[in-house]
């Protein structure tokens, strides 16, 4: 679960995500983003109906949040980020864990909202 610290709750942030923001596409994942002035970056996650119904959707947020808390360590803070999930997702070649993860590093990486994992 990601800390409170790092989501992004107010659906008034999301809108401004989505209407001030910058993106970056990923096969699976699609990331917006834009400065908060904070001194952490805050998520939050939207999948469509497209992708599948709701244990679908769900089960692609909840491998989104476990993916991203496993990078918090290397993300560049002081960004409001919106990452959804492409209808690419779905299908007979659904995504799994390790697809998902992969795109969404680097989609961020992509983005600059992610730190080299050297020293």
């Amino acid at each position: 679960m990601l800390p409170r610290s790092n989501r992004l709750r107010r659906s008034s942030d999301v809108r401004a995500v989505y209407r001030e923001g910058r993106v970056a596409y990923g096969r699976y994942v699609a990331v917006r983003w834009r400065p908060n002035c904070r001194p952490v970056s805050r998520f939050a996650f939207s999948v469509s109906r497209q992708v599948g119904k709701a244990v679908v959707r769900n089960r692609y947020r909840r491998r989104l949040r476990e993916a991203l808390r496993a990078r918090l360590g290397r993300l560049v803070p002081g960004y409001d980020v919106v990452v959804r999930v492409l209808g690419g997702a779905r299908g007979q070649r659904a995504a799994d864990f390790a697809a998902l993860a992969t795109d969404l590093e680097a989609v961020l990486r992509k983005a600059g909202l992610l730190r080299c994992g050297c020293r």
